[in-house]
């Protein structure tokens, strides 16, 4: 069995052997065959690494470099739920274009007006010919590769789901009892452990600033008493994190202090963190082949917010008339 390091540099050096349009998601990504027949997801670079994206806690388009440092920080966090996924300097003229499928060799084109760079912009439900992502200097795009998951996910449908519109608030938003609520239903099986999980999940998210997750895949464990912050689901998808170091979105932990509710394990570790979880994301980070991964401003935003969580556990401690399970740590 390869050990990490093996498998990151595989995710990082493996022969590209076939590359499509991917189905999966709304935004542009490239499916690859790897040499091995390991699939895997390319996303390539929109943003720099100091791009400050405003607005909501899902706006803007994925971040590669997010998606890099957040299977690193979960790794970190004890969660080992994530997709293995490394940096990745891709050559589209002869890693992608001679395996491409021809729907996706159709658009490619040479930006004529300017330096003669390759383009593309692939087929998705946002793709379109005046948005693309162009090669830097000898036709290389830089990338996450995501290693995809042998399995096959059901998708759990997230009670802390946002309504994308304006003016329109979700029941969460306006109800205080609403993880009460949550935890009485009669199709969330195994209640109490679901709510746990979402609660873990929701810890990470904001601590990388995603507020895009509106659903969870259900990881089936032969272990039905298997440990870990989730126990339920995987890490699916990190891309939209990392927008913006001086926003932290609050609402991302609403689970958090509506129920009132967190495991004992992700509990400690967070402790054992606090103060120096930015540095110690940048240390590990730092083995990745196109480090560096975030800007200081975004390490100092991962103390802060987790400072933020802790805070919030300890204000569920002194208040326990708010928690909907009995006690507050599991």
């Amino acid at each position: 069995m390869a050990n990490m390091g093996e498998l990151l540099t595989y995710a990082n050096k493996a022969k590209i052997l076939q590359a499509k349009n991917s189905k999966k998601g709304t935004q542009l990504k490239i499916e690859v065959l790897l040499e091995g027949d390991q699939l895997a997801l390319f996303k390539p670079q929109w943003y720099p690494r100091d791009v400050k994206i405003s607005g909501k806690a899902f706006s803007g388009k994925d971040r590669h470099f997010g998606e890099i440092a957040s299977f690193y920080l979960n790794l970190i966090l004890g969660y080992n739920v994530a997709p293995i996924t490394a940096g990745r300097n891709v050559n589209l003229m002869t890693e992608i274009l001679p395996y491409a499928s021809e729907q996706l060799k159709q658009t490619f084109y040479r930006e004529s007006m300017t330096d003669g760079s390759l383009c593309f912009y692939g087929v998705c439900y946002y793709c379109k010919p005046e948005d693309v992502v162009c090669a830097r200097e000898n036709d290389v795009v830089e990338g996450s590769m995501v290693l995809m998951l042998d399995k096959k996910f059901k998708m759990f449908m997230s009670p802390w789901k946002r309504i994308y519109k304006d003016g329109k608030y979700a029941e969460w938003e306006t109800d205080l009892n609403f993880c009460s609520k949550v935890l009485k239903e009669k199709t969330t099986s195994r209640r109490r452990e679901i709510i746990l999980d979402i609660i873990a999940i929701h810890v990470f998210d904001f601590l990388i600033g995603n507020g895009d997750r509106h659903h969870f895949e259900i990881l089936r464990r032969n272990d039905p008493n298997a440990n870990g912050h989730s126990r339920n689901f995987v890490l699916i998808d990190n891309g939209k994190s990392f927008g913006n170091p001086d926003e932290d979105f609050i609402d991302i932990l609403t689970p958090l202090y509506q129920c009132c509710a967190i495991r004992q394990p992700l509990l400690a570790i967070l402790k054992k963190f606090q103060g120096n979880l930015g540095r110690s994301l940048e240390v590990i980070g730092a083995v990745d082949p196109i480090q560096p991964l975030l800007t200081p401003a975004h390490f100092r935003a991962l103390d802060r917010r987790l400072t933020i969580v802790l805070a919030t556990v300890q204000n569920c401690l002194k208040n326990p008339d708010r928690n909907v399970f009995g006690r507050v740590v599991w």
